[in-house]
């Protein structure tokens, strides 16, 4: 009866043991994945930070551009309104 146990213990202890390697590779597994994903993400990361940037200074040369147009405009305007002031003195 009590070989009988402990053999009937042994083989749970073996299955239990079987169990929990079967569980560390699982987690060895989930781990390296894991890790794949905050690497990923962080390329990710780095890419909309980049994106953004491209956006943003494309942006702000359009702005600069617009601005110039604009100043040039209000000194023609300028001029124009010298040219018509002085016409009526």
């Amino acid at each position: 009866m009590v070989e009988s146990y402990l053999e009937s213990a042994e083989e749970r202890a073996s299955s239990s043991e079987a169990k929990v390697n079967t569980m560390e590779e699982e987690l060895r597994v989930v781990t390296a994945n894991f890790k794949s994903l905050e690497v990923s993400e962080e390329k990710v990361k780095k890419q909309t930070v980049i994106q953004s940037l491209n956006f943003n200074h494309a942006g702000f040369f359009k702005a600069c551009r617009r601005e110039e147009a604009l100043s040039t405009q209000i000194h023609e305007l300028t001029t124009k309104q010298n040219e018509v002031e002085s016409s009526f003195k």
